[in-house]
Order: C-alpha cells, then structure tokens, then sequence
C-alpha cells in the first residue's frame, strides 16, 4: 500500500512538473499580450529639431544631428473612410498650428510609418512660415527592391528600397470609390509580388501615406539568384 501511494505522489509531482512550464508558458504569453496592449516594446522616440515642410495630414522634421528630415503622420482612427474612419483630427489640427522654419519637439511612435503622438513647438524663427513648399497633389514613380509584404485589412502594406535610399520606404494600393475597396488589379499585382522582386511602380500621395497606383514586377527574387 505504502508503495503504491508513493508512486502515486511521484506520478503527481511529475505531473505537476511537466505541466509548470506550460502554464508559465502561457502566462508570459498573456503578459506580452498586455504589453503590447499598452505599447510596451514598440518602437518610439523623440525628435526635437526643424519643420521642412508640412501637410494636412503630415509633418517633415529634421532632427538635430540627422542629415534629411523625416516624415510623421497621425494615426488613423476608425475604419475605412467609406465608414468615418480617418487620420487623428487633433494631431491634423496641430499641424495645421505648427509653421514651417519652426523649431518643435515630436514624440512618435512607429506603426507601419512613424506616427505623431505629440507636437510642442519650441519657437519660431525669423524664417517661420516663409517659402513654405507647395503642398499640392504629389505622386512619383519608384524602382526598387521588396523588402516586407503584410496583410492590412482588405489592402497590402509593401515596404520598398530605391536605390541610394537608406531605409525601405511603406506604400499601399490606393483606394478605389467604385470598387469600394483597394484598386482590384493593383491589389492582385502588390499580392503576386515576393519578397526581394525588383519591382516598379507609381505611386499618389493620400491621406494615410503614399499610395501606389500602378505596380510591375521587372525581375523576380528567383531569376536574380539564377535559378
């Protein structure tokens, strides 16, 4: 009897062994979860220096010491623009405040693009507010390397690498009013393309970033290693 109930008790502590990492295990995974939640670990920052040049839904700040000015956008709010979904309206509204030349301190976090989470504006020079750039309809054409591809919604996220870039920019497929959605042929171009294609494409400015409007692939990752 006495044998059998101490095989008992180890059978259960072995249990209990194999059992405690699975729990910590899962337990972790909880607390990552929250972490994530309250944006711990994310990539964030500030940057005190110049505006460059501004939009209504962006802001181009060259950081003491950096050698070009980055771009900043708000976050987006809500769903789809169809749905009342759209750039943060207080972040815009600051933008609006904030004068080119001036001198400000931005904290930013990165989703997808870097996004503003606070402007202050430090002061304003004698040169605040002039020879601000035109802020019309901008688009262009890029060549470049596919770096990232990532579901977003019904749309695609596409990092891309021009050659003499440091970083590999993000695009998306522009929407479309008519087709209520990402531009369908477009969309199924971004989606056949991999991960280190050479690819060319043109692109718009919108609301929430760059958006591209026509897409190729010139060479795919496959035929640049010979294969």
């Amino acid at each position: 009897m006495f044998a059998i109930r101490a095989f008992g008790g180890l059978f259960t502590l072995a249990a209990l062994t194999l059992s405690l990492p699975i729990v910590m295990g899962a337990q972790q995974k909880v607390e990552r979860g929250k972490a994530a939640e309250r944006g711990e670990g994310a990539r964030k920052g500030v940057v005190t220096g110049v505006v460059t040049a501004k939009g209504k839904t962006w802001i181009e700040v060259k950081g003491d010491g950096e050698e070009r000015a980055r771009r900043y956008v708000p976050h987006w709010r809500g769903d789809a623009p169809a749905s009342g979904g759209g750039p943060d309206k207080e972040v815009v509204a600051k933008i609006a405040e904030v004068r080119v030349h001036s001198r400000v301190q931005l904290d930013w976090v990165f989703e997808e693009r870097p996004r503003v989470e606070k402007i202050e504006v430090l002061g304003n020079g004698p040169d605040a507010g002039k020879d601000a750039p035109d802020h019309g309809k901008r688009s262009g054409t890029i060549a470049g390397e596919v770096k990232s591809k990532k579901q977003l919604g019904e749309n695609v996220a596409i990092e891309v690498l021009a050659p003499g870039e440091e970083k590999a920019r993000s695009y998306h497929v522009k929407y479309d009013p008519k087709a209520k959605g990402p531009i369908p042929e477009v969309l199924g171009a971004v989606r056949a393309a991999g991960v280190g294609d050479q690819v060319t494409f043109d692109w718009e400015a919108t609301h929430h970033g760059p958006a591209i409007v026509r897409f190729e692939v010139q060479k795919k990752a496959d035929e640049k290693k010979g294969k």
